[in-house]
């Protein structure tokens, strides 16, 4: 076997290591990308503090999505400043964002729309530096080489992935994950779950990713029903960064698997966040790569604790029960008919044939309609446990 590592993302991770961003942020014009909720909530000002000596421009739209009309046409306004660095502070829209005008400010205009929709190449153009603050347990956007970019017109999802797009610089306080509210908070615990648990089947595993995935997955399958019960616990918020931050070193080499592939439809067509819109499928992605496994995935269940993969699953199945996920699920998809319609979108190349057993549209749907099911039923026990 011969597999690749590589990692050139510098990692500051504790409570408090907000305060050091000045310190790793060196460049005199600095184009600081946020989002909406972080201007709302004021916690963007203490970003803005440490750079008042700075050139600094703000682009506080980096909404749930990244939107790829939305990114060029404010490009086209951003690169007058010239801007020496970018500071991306939020989640993975904020972090994928940056990553998005780390290549726009020195493209040619709509060199992504014709790269995405034409089929052109990228233009060979230097990045803008960027220094990664994450605010949000979930995606690890901080450590991986691509940005997820969407297009609501062509109902399509893209990535991003230009050589050396990683940011240089990642800060990782966990007292910033303290204010994202509960939905936003069960969204990207699941969000990491889902990628801890596909780098492991990957068809790009190995023995580095292996040891951070079953690392993130430990801590988020032990963590997520205890954080969401204490939302304000911090050392419950900094357990999940840590996992969050593991898995994306972990998918960061591996890239997701077929969990991922179908949730994207589901977020374009019904708006479903990416987290949940992940976990909808894990429970049976499981359940169909068990039935051609010939050891690996059994090896990552019993790694894990289970004496089986169906161990693993069930464990899955009363998680996303117990947190409401599912009852939150069926709410937003709005019917079995509609969801099976996306089986043929939901084959996304590079993440569908990176699942470790050959998946056709058949496959999907069938997929598809047991997770239906699932949150169906999900929904009825999760009713029916709420007190009158």
């Amino acid at each position: 076997m011969s597999w690749q590592f590589a990692s050139p993302v510098q990692l500051v991770f504790g409570n408090g290591s907000l305060a050091r961003l000045a310190e790793f942020a060196p460049w005199d014009s600095i184009l600081v990308v946020t989002t909406p909720g972080a201007v709302r909530r004021k916690s963007i000002d203490r970003v803005l503090d440490q750079l008042s000596d700075r050139d600094v421009e703000v682009y506080s739209m980096a909404t749930p999505g990244p939107q790829l009309e939305v990114l060029e046409e404010a490009s086209k306004r951003l690169k007058q400043r010239n801007h020496q660095g970018i500071v991306g502070f939020g989640g993975g829209s904020a972090i994928d964002s940056s990553k998005a005008f780390s290549y726009l400010l020195n493209a040619p205009s709509q060199s992504l729309t014709q790269h995405f929709q034409g089929g052109k190449p990228l233009a060979d153009v230097p990045l803008t530096p960027i220094l990664a603050v994450q605010t949000a347990a979930g995606t690890g956007a901080e450590v991986t080489p691509f940005a997820t970019i969407w297009d609501t017109v062509e109902q399509r999802k893209y990535s991003l992935g230009p050589p050396d797009i990683y940011p240089q610089t990642a800060l990782l306080d966990p007292e910033l994950t303290l204010s994202l509210p509960a939905d936003l908070t069960l969204s990207a615990c699941l969000d990491t779950l889902c990628q801890a648990l596909e780098s492991l089947w990957s068809r790009s595993a190995n023995p580095v990713t292996t040891s951070f995935g079953l690392r993130s997955a430990s801590i988020a399958l032990e963590m997520i029903p205890r954080l969401m019960a204490d939302l304000e616990n911090l050392e419950l918020r900094t357990r999940m960064l840590e996992a969050s931050l593991l898995g994306g070193l972990a998918i960061a080499s591996t890239k997701t698997t077929l969990a991922h592939s179908i949730s994207y439809p589901i977020t374009l067509r019904f708006g479903v966040l990416h987290g949940l819109a992940c976990a909808f499928s894990i429970v049976q992605v499981v359940r169909f790569n068990a039935e051609t496994d010939e050891g690996s995935l059994l090896g990552s269940a019993r790694a894990l604790g289970f004496d089986s993969i169906e161990s693993l699953a069930i464990c899955l199945e009363e998680l996303l029960t117990s947190t409401g996920a599912l009852h939150w699920l069926a709410t937003l998809i709005p019917s079995k008919t509609d969801l099976l319609a996306l089986g043929s979108q939901a084959i996304t190349p590079g993440r569908a044939d990176n699942n470790p057993r050959h998946v056709s549209v058949n496959d999907v749907q069938g997929i598809m309609a047991a997770a239906w099911d699932q949150a169906s039923l999900g929904a009825t026990m999760r009713l029916s446990q709420t007190p009158a």
